[in-house]
């Protein structure tokens, strides 16, 4: 048994299994080994000796113990599938401040462990650079250099070099335990399990307060876009400073707003995905959302939900909420913009890019602009454009052409053309391209008036009463998309591979509802990412669903003057660098700030 130990111990240290995994793998089939032999290994052997481990270890205990038998199966070429690992909804920790650690557990370490110092040291080095156990446990003293007041990190699975600062505070402390006790085999002389006994031994005397380190990422997949001033964006194709539309929660309207900052980074595990018809959103799990809950009231023999008002929440939060009834998230709202050209003239551009063509003649520099309505089958819309045409300073003509017949009815129509002159197209192309799609820039700052007749005129033009609105053109559907969205409606878009058109579904209503059904965990690897807008809200769009979403919650603390130690210990990051991703600062920011506090902590 020894030996085939040993093999199985060098096969996952040849690829690349981290320290701490190749201790909890070897450790679980040492004991399951003990119990049953290797040629005794079956199915119902492995599920019988995970049921008699249930009462006595914890669920993500249990979930390491499935994965190294998953793994020392392989090893052995045994197809015999293990149980499933139980998913696990981990809780945001209690909030830990530099004040909690000073005044109430350093003078409990000082009273309960023999070897104050240490633990003192550990626990304090451990707050102010975020690093994990297992990464203190394997540092060495010359990863530190006490004058520049950092520390150095081999990442064992990346292979890359990080540096995490510290305060003068720390370097001192941990200079005086470095004189006292001798290195032997790491910088601390602790194995993993040695930290981890120190925050057992402790948690009696904190019962109401969590002592580990957790992770408050909080971001979206590399799929989804955000809605800029000029269309829909990736991650990559936006800069800080461009202006993107955010809704403000104090005044309950949509408004263009700078982005702060923009933050991306590699993520590999579950993300929460909410999806049902109108909404498609997939964030991690310390992603804020807007939502609205309701509560079922209950006075005189009559009931009734009340709701309440729209709230940053994340989907953990969200479960929490106590006698919730129904669930409703944001996806469309009220906005204005601050340009106006006229009611007349922007319905008269709704009118062009659905029913009216722009193409360049042969001997002409200036394309053509003309509109085409049936006199026979749409008699009030050629009243309508021609009203239009006659309120605003638009030069034009109307040429009204013969009667013909329909190959398709075998009956007679008339159709009218109404024609844009030439002095007039270049108020046509500010807000138009020569390819008939809208310049999002300038249209998306009209007023609100303005973008509604836009959009009643696309509709009336391409759209049914029915609120559906058809067009070959994306471009088209896009601004019908994002219309809706402005003007507090939804939106569902389709593809007819029939007719090779996509058609825009759309109510009159700005939210949707969301039953627990539509939220599930789905395994994600690759690009997360975040912008910070001063709202603390942007416009989101995945899988062509529109919805209005949350940004980083570590900027919300920093800026509510949360130490960035605070959060860096809250989060869990190795390298300070990683807590600057989400707090919004810069290495030279954080030692200034280290620096000051040590200031103003020596005036006192």
């Amino acid at each position: 048994m020894q030996e085939i130990i040993e093999k199985y111990k060098k096969h996952l240290q040849v690829n690349d299994a981290s320290y701490s995994t190749v201790a909890n793998y070897i450790g679980w089939i040492k004991i399951f080994l003990s119990k049953i032999s290797i040629d005794n290994i079956t199915k119902d052997n492995i599920e019988n000796f995970i049921f008699d481990l249930k009462d006595n270890y914890k669920t993500s205990t249990l979930n390491i113990c499935k994965s190294a038998l998953k793994s020392f199966l392989f090893y052995l070429g045994k197809d015999i599938k293990v149980p499933k690992r139980t998913k696990i909804i981990q809780e945001i920790p209690k909030y830990i401040t530099l004040e909690f650690l000073e005044n109430d557990l350093i003078p409990v370490v000082e009273w309960i462990f023999p070897n104050a110092l240490k633990v003192k040291t550990i626990f304090i080095f451990m707050f102010f650079t975020g690093l994990r156990v297992g990464e203190v446990a394997s540092l060495k003293r010359s990863n530190f250099n006490l004058k520049e007041l950092k520390v150095k990190y081999l990442n064992h699975k990346t292979k890359k070099e990080r540096i995490v600062f510290y305060p003068k505070d720390v370097a001192i402390l941990l200079d005086q335990f470095f004189c006292i006790e001798e290195e032997i085999t790491s910088a601390f002389n602790i194995k993993i399990s040695g930290i981890q006994h120190f925050f057992k031994k402790l948690k009696p005397h904190f019962p109401e307060m969590e002592l580990s380190a957790h992770t408050l990422r909080h971001c979206v997949s590399s799929d989804t876009e955000i809605l800029t001033m000029n269309g829909w964006k990736k991650y990559n194709e936006i800069k800080i400073r461009d202006f993107v539309f955010s809704y403000n929660l104090q005044k309950n309207i949509i408004e263009p707003t700078p982005i702060l900052n923009i933050f991306k980074y590699n993520y590999n595990g579950n993300l929460y995905n909410i999806k049902n018809r109108y909404l498609d959103s997939l964030v991690t799990e310390q992603h804020k959302n807007i939502f609205k809950t309701s509560k079922q009231k209950q006075s005189n023999g009559k009931k009734w939900n009340e709701w309440g008002f729209w709230n940053l929440k994340t989907i953990p939060q969200l479960f929490k909420t106590k006698n919730t009834v129904l669930i409703k998230t944001l996806i469309g709202g009220q906005y204005n913009g601050s340009k106006s050209i006229g009611i007349d003239k922007a319905s008269l551009l709704g009118w062009i890019m659905t029913d009216g063509c722009i193409q360049y003649q042969k001997s002409s520099k200036m394309p053509d602009i003309n509109i085409s309505q049936s006199l026979t089958a749409n008699i009030d819309n050629c009243n309508k454009i021609e009203g239009i045409l006659a309120n605003t300073n638009i030069s034009y003509t109307i040429n009204i052409q013969k009667p013909q017949i329909s190959n398709f009815t075998k009956k007679t129509y008339q159709m009218v053309i109404f024609r844009i002159l030439k002095k007039s197209k270049s108020e046509i192309f500010e807000y138009l391209n020569t390819n008939n799609t809208p310049k999002l820039n300038n249209i998306l700052q009209l007023k609100r008036i303005e973008l509604k007749a836009m959009f009643d005129a696309m509709m009336l033009a391409d759209g049914t009463k029915y609120g559906e609105f058809c067009d070959q053109n994306t471009k088209t559907i896009e601004l019908i998309q994002i219309l809706c969205l402005l003007l507090g409606h939804r939106s569902l878009l389709s593809y007819s591979q029939l007719e090779h058109k996509y058609r825009t579904h759309i109510t009159y209503k700005g939210n949707c509802n969301i039953l627990p059904k539509h939220i599930s965990q789905v395994k994600y690897k690759g690009i997360v990412w975040c912008p910070e807008t001063k709202n603390k809200t942007w416009i989101a769009r995945r899988n062509n669903k529109i919805f209005i979403t949350g940004n980083s919650m570590a900027s919300h603390l920093r800026k509510q003057g949360v130490r960035i130690e605070t959060i860096q210990y809250l989060m869990g990051h190795q390298n300070i660098k990683s807590t600057m991703i989400y707090a919004h600062t810069d290495t030279k920011a954080i030692k200034e700030e280290y620096l000051s506090n040590v200031r103003k902590k020596r005036k006192k």
